[in-house]
Parts: C-alpha cells; structure tokens; sequence
C-alpha cells in the first residue's frame, strides 16, 4: 500500500473517476465550460495532491492549488447564472422574480436528499 500511494497512483486513481464523471456529466448534456469549472478544482487539487505524494518541487505543489481557486469562485456564479435562465418565465406567467430564483438556487444547492 506504501507503494501505492508513493508512487502517485493513487491520486491517478482519484483522476480517472473525475474523468470518468466528466463523461456522464458531458453524456447527460452539460456544457463542457460548466463541466470543467464544477471538476476542475478537484482535478487541480489532485494533481496538487500527486505531486506531493511523489516528491515533486513545491512549485508544482502550490502551482495546481493555486490553479484551483479561481474555477472555486466561479462555480457559484455559472450554478446562479444556469438556474436564472433555466427558471426565468415569460411576463404575466405569476411569481418568479429575482428573489424567487435566489431562494430556489440555494434551495437546491443545499438538497442532500442524495440528487
């Protein structure tokens, strides 16, 4: 098991199942820009996480990790952005407005009713 781990196939492991969601989530028609900014931190931090696991220069360490915290705060707004047009009704249609589509996103996004 030391091997494993030392030998970074571990986080090469972690890598392929972010791919391999990637893929169903591209399948199911997800945008491929929504796709990479929802698995791109993680990715970013796994990469992180196997240069550390293989002795590599801190540079290549702190590069992917840093890498990751814009893709974290765009995340959000796509999500925000995404619910808007998906929820947004023609006028006259009844309730909807700006706070509607706020409570809505956050009542989704804090579902862990396992969707």
């Amino acid at each position: 098991m030391d091997a494993y781990f030392a030998s970074g196939h571990a986080a090469d492991g972690m890598l392929v199942a972010l791919l391999l969601e990637a893929a169903w989530l591209l399948a199911r028609g997800r945008p491929p820009g929504l796709v990479c900014v929802m698995l791109g931190p993680g990715a970013l931090m796994v990469l992180g996480l196997r240069g550390a696991l293989t002795g590599a220069a801190w540079p290549w360490i702190a590069l992917p990790l840093a890498l990751s915290l814009p893709l974290h705060l765009a995340d959000p707004r796509l999500w925000q952005r995404g619910e808007r047009t998906k929820d947004r009704r023609p006028p006259g249609s009844g309730t909807g407005g700006e706070e509607g589509l706020v409570k809505n996103w956050r009542a989704r996004r804090c579902d862990t009713s396992g969707r």
